[in-house]
């Protein structure tokens, strides 16, 4: 992927969706870095995009933290700005070959 090898896409299909189909609550810590739009937008929004949970449910079950409120904010903002079926991720129904989900 253009992104790189630690990209979004990557992060919410190895571990982001593994950890929602597995627990009821997923608390994720995002301190320790910055992050590009490209990432938390995939990473989040994507979920939300190519269909694996509805906003409801990620709002409900799905936490974060990150020292920045901005960074915060934004990935809440790509939660509840993403519509599903807007990309071309969506298009496939289990995700990117390249990054595949664990069933």
């Amino acid at each position: 992927k253009a992104d790189g090898e630690f990209n979004g896409t990557r992060f919410r299909n190895q571990f982001l969706v593994p950890a929602l189909r597995k627990n009821e609550a997923v608390h994720v810590d995002l301190n320790g870095a910055s992050y590009g739009s490209s990432f938390l937008d995939e990473s989040f929004g994507g979920l939300v995009r190519v269909g694996y949970f509805t906003k409801q449910d990620i709002l409900k079950r799905l936490t974060w933290e990150h020292k920045l409120k901005t960074t915060m904010d934004r990935v809440f903002n790509y939660i509840t700005q993403s519509i599903y079926g807007s990309d071309e991720d969506s298009k496939r129904a289990t995700g990117e070959a390249d990054y595949p989900v664990p069933e």
